[in-house]
Order: structure tokens, then C-alpha cells, then sequence
């Protein structure tokens, strides 16, 4: 063993594997700095270990069998020397220092990656930051989050929605709990096991405030924007008028952005309340519906997903500077956009999370959109998805994929004033529903599967449904002339606006108006056709169709008006309007309309209609709680102001009535004919486990590198 070892020696085999060992950690050392700096895979590291582990036995082997002498590189010649205490070449002696200043490179490298990688003089939190840069190199690491027994929401038919406190401590959201009735919104310390319920009572769309101390929703059925203390008590309101399903984001100032349920526009307001600012949005590049925003660092850009009257499938991504107005686009086909920290915008498309590289100053991409999560549920009708991030790298989001309430099959129930219901047999997705003047016919919208609105004729004696519009647009919001030959409707096609059809389907539709405003809709015509009364952008106009008469304005104001209805002998207008900050129910005469005004409700109320005979005036209460029964007030005659206190119309009803309080009565009067949403008890539940992923953001910079030219 000991002349092996001396041959070892003698043919420069040990001093070799030396050199070798020292030189292949230096290049190890030396490529886990560089191959996170210039963004190349992952594997680049495992490759060259595994390069470095082969070379080394055919260096050794070469080492045996070669030498390397001032003629150059020749066999070995075991007879060179006398024997083992032969004297070191000078050439051997340089070798030996070589290897010797190579270990003091190493030992150095070793001894300021250990001291000198961290400033020991600044805070630990500046230590964490440095510590989180260091960890780009790991692998993420998935856990699960349970969050109980959940029911889909019916409007968007995803099962939770979640917020995430800036230093990930805190988890925040809404889940429909079957037992309680309404969903509700609860808070998870995540290093704690037990959940703690905040509210309960429609509440949607959970966003946190900077310091994690307060959460921002949305309040369905009120259409209303509030906030709760993470500590517990009564919410507090801020706004009237906000629609669910839209997003919010509580900026570092106390700056609160949301959208508006009047206009579907984006609106700030102040944390602590107060009257809300629309961004003054250019009109061309406002979109149909503004929502889910979202502010970049600086504070002055602020993200935002731009929607169409069928949802966010196929909307796009702006970007609004506000101090100048100025608007980008800045993802095509693509909603619920988010900037993170390490200068990319993440957004939803086709059930996954994508990501783009993003200069947060140039404000411009600066490269390719990539997939980044696959399979996260998400609603393509108001672009609801369950994802939330901290500030540290941590994200948590809900795995599934695309949910579309435009798909949920619904019936329409008759129910008359006993409680007694008759469901119509056809069960499809139902929008908006007008019963004919007779009373023998129904005018109907129904979504398609791929989410297209037609209009449809529901025969109810027969029993049967002929198509009315096949126009690749969407067309809704049917409404009937008085003599039941026409039906009035809202379509997409040409850019938008108010058409009629003759309802046995006979001839071309016709246009009555260029319109894209939002909340456009064909409410009532006058008892002898002459005019009708339709609502655009929150107030209400006539129009006269069949003639160049251009629309004239009935009630403009700042507030919202809508759903007009006119009283069977033309002499009185009913609407609803939110000028005492929530929806009620009033009455005008017309068209002298500043002869006087009465409320008719006293606790919230929307989509008025009058009885056939005038005297009864119905409407759905809102009654503080999102309970939306049916309501009648009456009055002795047809010539009176006065009308009694409203009581319930129909016994039964307020299990039926549908979410967006849509209803319309027979022409006798006898019934009214309602849209039957799930009833909780038998909705679906299923247990709901989020997904969370630690160290995100290294693997966000993995997938989605940024262009290097």
C-alpha cells in the first residue's frame, strides 16, 4: 500500500485530485452567484456538479498515465527516477504554492459569504430583505389551507374570496356557509388554527389596509362599501353606492378605490368616508365596466381591468396615470391584474395566473407573458379569483378552474297571493324577462354556453321557446310595445344601442338608437306607444320611436334613477333613485314631472310596477338586509297621491325573487312571475382547501424572466 501511495505521489495523481477538488468548488461557488444574476434555468447548477463528478476519475486516470515535461505531454516513465526520495522539480514546487494560494481563495470565498453577507450594523428587518434576495435560488414549498365547508357563491359560483396582509400574517375572506344563509367574512391568523368570523350577512370581496389593521367589502343587496376592524365590531359604511363583485384596494394614504354600481366606473373615496371622486377616466377609454384596482408604487398608476356587458372573458388590462389622464393598455384578453414586487403584473387568463415582466418606472412591459399558476378557479362573469400575496413572497390562491354564473340554469316560478307557485317547465340561464301585454307570451334573454345573450320568445300556452335574435352580438333587456307587436331590446352589434323586433320574428331588427352608455335598458312606453321611457348611464329619457326625434332627457340628475314604469292610464311615473344614499321607490306625475314627488318606500326598494288597475304599486324591499320580497303600497283611486304603508304582496315570495330583484306581474294582476335562484340549503358544499405557496417570488422570476435584450 505504501508504494501505491509513493507511485501516487511520484506521478503527481494525489496533487492533481487536489487541484481538481479545489477548482471544481470554486466553479460551484462561482455559479451560484452568476446563474441567478443572469436569469438561466434552474438546472444550470445540477449539471455542472454532475459535469465536474464525471471529469474526475478520467483526470486521475490521465494524471497516472501522462506527464507534463518541457518537450510537452508524454507517457509516464516509471523509470525516471531512482527512487522515491527523488528531489521536487522547481516546476512541482510552483505547483504546490498554486494549490496552496487556490485553498486561500477558497477559504476566503467561505469566509465572506458567512461574515460579510449580511450587515451585522443594520435592522433585522433590512436582514430579512437581504435573506429573502438569497433564497431566489430555493424551491418553492406548497402547504394547504383549510377553510371549512364552503357553497359556491350563485353569482359568481366560485367558493371563497381572499385577502392577504402585507407582511403575510393575516387571512382574510368570504366563504357562503350554507348553515348561516348569506355569505360571511372571517379572519385567519395563519399561525393559529381557528378561524374568527368578522360579519356575517352578504359580504363579498374582502380587501386589507396597508397596516393589516382593517378590511374593506362590499355589502350585496345594499350595494354598499364598508369596513370592519380585524379586532371585532360593528362595520363601518362608507360608501352607498359600490358594486360587488368588483375589487377594491386601500392605498398607503387612505385612498380607497372601487367601483361605482351606478355607472360602473371607477371611483376613490376617502378611508374614512365622505363623498367619492370618480378618476374622471377618459370617456373613450373608459370601457363598459371599470373594476378590480390596483395601484402601483408612487401611487400615481393605478391598474385596472376594463369589462363588457357579458363580463371580463374578453376584456383587457389599462393602466391610468393619473396625474396626467394619460391610459395604457397593457394586456389584451386578460382581467384582475396585480403588480408585484419583483417588477412584473400577474393577472387571470384561461384559469391560470399569467405574469409579465414590468417597468414599474417606464411603465412598460419588458417582456413575454407567461403562465405562472395553472388551474385557479376563477369567474369569467365579474372576474372574481382567489389569489392574494404578501409582501414577503407568500401567495395563496383557490386551485379549480373557470366558473360562469352564465351557465347556471335557472327557473321562472309564478307565485300568486296565497303563496301557491307554478314553475315553468323550461329550465336555461335566464337574464332579464318581460310578460306581454295579454299576458300569453314571455320576452326573454337567455346566455348560451359560450356566455352570447339572445332574445327568446316563451309561448307560455304551449309551452314553448322560439329564438328571436340570432346576431352574434349580445342582445338583452327585452321590453314589449303596448300592442304586443314589437319587442324593444339592448344590443352589442354596431356599437352598441336600442333596437326592436317584430315579436313573431318576421322581418330585420331595426334600430332605434346609437347608445353605448352603461345601464342601458328599455323600461315602459306609454299607454298609446308614443313614447319610450329607457334608462342610459343612470337617468332616465324618452324617446319616440319610428321618428328622427331625438331622445329628450325626463330626470337627470347626480344621482342614480332608474327603472321607470308608467301607470296603466299614462298619468303617473314611478322609478327608483338613490338620492337619499340608498335605493327607493318614488312617484311623479307625468309627463309634468316637476308638478311634485313622493317616496313610496321607507326601508329600500327597486323595480317598481304598477298593477292593471293602477291602484297598487309594487316593488322589491330591500329592508336593510338584503331581503328582497316583494312589496305593495295602495291607493284608494286612480287620482291619488297618497298611498298606504307597503305591506308583503305575495305570501312565500321572498324565497323566490331573484338576486338582481327583477319581477313582472301577469295582466291580470293575480301573479307575479320571479326567477328561483338555488336555495343555499341544497347548494353543494364541499370542504375548501386553499393553496399556499412560500417563496413565490423566486419561482415567479424563474418562469417569467424579463427580456434580456
Amino acid at each position: 500500500m505504501g508504494k501505491l501511495f509513493d507511485e501516487l505521489k511520484r506521478r503527481k495523481v494525489v496533487r492533481v485530485a487536489g487541484v481538481y477538488a479545489v477548482v471544481a468548488w470554486l466553479l460551484i461557488q462561482v455559479a451560484n452567484n452568476i446563474v441567478p444574476a443572469l436569469q438561466l434555468p434552474a438546472w444550470t447548477n445540477t449539471l455542472l456538479v454532475v459535469m465536474l463528478l464525471f471529469g474526475f476519475i478520467p483526470t486521475l486516470i490521465a494524471a497516472w498515465a501522462y506527464e507534463v515535461t518541457p518537450d510537452g505531454i508524454r507517457a509516464d516513465n516509471p523509470n525516471q527516477f531512482s527512487g522515491t526520495a527523488a528531489a521536487t522539480p522547481a516546476s512541482s514546487q510552483k505547483l504546490i504554492y498554486a494549490i496552496f494560494v487556490l485553498l486561500l481563495v477558497a477559504v476566503g470565498f467561505q469566509i465572506a459569504d458567512r461574515f460579510l453577507g449580511v450587515d451585522q450594523s443594520v435592522p433585522d428587518s433590512a436582514n430579512n430583505a437581504v435573506i429573502t434576495e438569497a433564497s431566489d435560488s430555493t424551491l418553492s414549498r406548497r402547504t394547504s389551507i383549510n377553510i371549512g365547508n364552503t357553497a359556491p357563491f350563485s353569482g359568481s359560483l366560485v367558493n371563497a374570496q381572499i385577502a392577504l396582509s402585507a407582511d403575510g400574517s393575516k387571512l382574510v375572506y368570504t366563504v357562503l356557509r350554507p348553515e348561516l344563509g348569506a355569505p360571511s367574512l372571517y379572519l385567519k391568523n395563519l399561525d393559529q388554527l381557528q378561524e374568527r368570523e368578522l360579519f356575517t350577512g352578504l359580504a363579498y370581496n374582502p380587501f386589507l389596509s396597508p397596516d393589516g389593521e382593517w378590511v374593506g367589502f362590499a355589502q350585496g343587496g345594499l350595494d354598499s362599501l364598508h369596513k370592519v376592524s380585524i379586532s371585532g365590531g360593528a362595520p363601518q359604511l362608507l360608501a352607498e353606492d359600490n358594486r360587488a363583485g368588483s375589487g377594491g384596494f386601500w392605498g398607503v394614504d387612505g385612498t380607497i378605490f372601487h367601483t361605482s354600481n351606478s355607472d360602473l366606473q371607477l371611483e376613490r373615496i376617502s378611508e374614512n368616508g365622505g363623498a367619492p371622486r370618480p378618476l374622471g377616466i377618459d370617456e373613450e377609454n373608459s370601457g363598459f365596466i371599470q373594476s378590480w384596482p390596483y395601484l402601483l408604487p408612487g401611487d400615481d398608476a393605478l391598474l385596472y381591468t376594463v369589462g363588457t356587458g357579458t363580463g371580463v372573458l374578453n376584456g383587457r388590462i389599462d393602466l391610468l396615470v393619473q396625474s396626467t389622464g394619460e391610459v395604457r393598455t397593457i394586456v389584451q384578453n386578460g382581467y384582475n391584474a396585480r403588480y408585484v414586487p419583483t417588477g412584473h403584473i400577474v393577472f387571470v387568463r384561461s384559469a391560470a395566473l399569467w405574469a409579465v415582466p414590468f417597468d414599474a418606472e417606464r411603465l412598460q412591459t419588458t417582456g413575454p407573458e407567461r403562465p405562472v399558476i395553472q388551474g385557479i378557479q376563477t369567474s369569467t362573469t365579474r372576474g372574481i379569483t382567489p389569489y392574494a400575496f404578501s409582501e414577503d413572497g407568500l401567495l395563496v390562491y383557490l386551485p379549480g378552474g373557470e366558473t360562469n354564473a352564465f351557465t347556471l340554469e335557472t327557473a321562472l316560478v309564478w307565485v300568486d297571493r296565497d303563496g301557491n307557485e307554478e314553475t315553468l317547465p323550461e329550465v336555461r340561464n335566464f337574464g332579464r324577462w318581460s310578460v306581454s301585454p295579454d299576458g300569453l307570451q314571455l320576452a326573454v334573454s337567455i346566455f348560451s354556453e359560450g356566455g352570447n345573450e339572445d332574445i327568446w320568445v316563451y309561448d307560455l300556452t304551449r309551452q314553448t321557446l322560439s329564438r328571436l335574435t340570432f346576431d352574434d352580438a349580445d342582445d338583452s333587456q327585452p321590453a314589449w310595445t303596448p300592442d304586443g307587436e314589437r319587442i324593444v331590446f339592448v344590443s352589442d352589434r354596431d356599437g352598441g344601442g336600442l333596437w326592436w323586433q317584430a315579436a313573431d320574428g318576421t322581418g330585420a331588427a331595426e334600430r332605434l338608437l346609437a347608445d353605448d352608455s352603461p345601464l342601458l335598458a328599455p323600461y315602459a312606453f306609454t299607454p298609446d306607444g308614443a313614447q319610450l321611457l329607457y334608462n342610459s348611464g343612470g337617468d332616465i329619457y324618452t324617446l319616440t320611436p319610428g321618428t328622427e326625434v331625438p331622445s329628450q332627457p325626463l330626470i337627470q340628475s347626480e344621482f342614480n334613477t332608474q327603472r321607470p314604469d308608467i301607470s296603466p292610464d299614462g298619468r303617473w311615473l314611478a322609478y327608483q333613485s338613490n338620492e337619499t344614499g340608498r335605493e327607493e321607490i318614488y312617484v311623479r306625475p307625468f309627463p309634468n314631472i316637476e308638478d311634485g314627488k313622493w317616496q313610496i318606500s321607507s326601508a329600500g326598494g327597486s323595480s317598481p310596477k304598477w298593477s292593471p288597475d293602477g291602484l297598487g304599486l309594487f316593488f322589491s324591499g330591500l329592508q336593510g338586509s338584503g331581503d328582497n320580497g316583494v312589496w305593495v303600497a295602495q291607493r284608494d283611486s286612480a287620482d291619488a297621491v297618497q298611498f298606504s304603508a307597503p305591506v308583503r304582496a305575495f305570501t312565500g315570495s321572498d324565497a323566490v325573487v331573484s338576486q338582481d330583484r327583477t319581477f313582472d306581474i301577469s295582466a291580470d294582476g293575480s301573479r307575479i312571475l320571479l326567477r328561483r335562484a338555488p336555495e343555499v340549503e341544497a347548494l353543494e358544499t364541499e370542504v375548501t382547501l386553499l393553496v399556499a405557496v412560500e417563496n413565490w417570488f423566486a419561482e415567479l422570476k424563474r418562469l417569467a424572466p424579463p427580456d434580456p435584450r
